[in-house]
């Protein structure tokens, strides 16, 4: 797998794939705003040619003490989880 670097990747604009969450193999954004979940999803198939989901989610809420509705965009690929984890210098737990 090869990212394309660029304005999608987050290293020009507004680096939005650069502010995503990476799990074990996934890499995913959850938001409140559908347009930037969108946006995102598009970056991200963009900069890894990957397609990307876009999806309504709640999650809950300490604030408001329910379940807060957002959106969630992501690609499940344990390759592209290694590959951002590299890239931002791992975690302990996956560099040992």
């Amino acid at each position: 797998m090869t990212i394309k670097p660029g304005y999608e990747f987050g290293l020009h604009g507004r680096g939005e794939l650069l502010g995503c969450t990476v799990g074990k193999n996934y890499v995913s954004l959850v938001v409140n705003d559908e347009g930037f979940a969108s946006r995102f999803a598009v970056c991200l198939t963009a900069a890894t040619g990957m397609p990307a989901r876009l999806e309504a989610v709640t999650r809950p809420s300490g604030y408001l003490h329910r379940e807060a509705p957002g959106f969630r965009a992501r690609v499940v690929s344990s390759c592209l989880a290694d590959l951002m984890r590299q890239y931002v210098g791992g975690d302990a737990h996956h560099m040992r």
